[in-house]
């Protein structure tokens, strides 16, 4: 999805400078929808 990227290492990507919005978007999204769902369920606990 994201061309021209690498990895340089096992836990770094080189991304070129025009798609980092893009990068970070695809990599941060479902973390970020994890941890609300995480939230919602354990406010629903209390």
């Amino acid at each position: 999805m994201l061309h021209g990227y690498f990895m340089s290492r096992a836990n770094t990507l080189v991304i070129p400078g025009g798609k980092i919005e893009l990068a970070m978007q695809l990599i941060f999204t479902p973390l970020i929808l994890r941890l609300v769902e995480n939230g919602r369920k354990a406010r629903a606990r209390y």
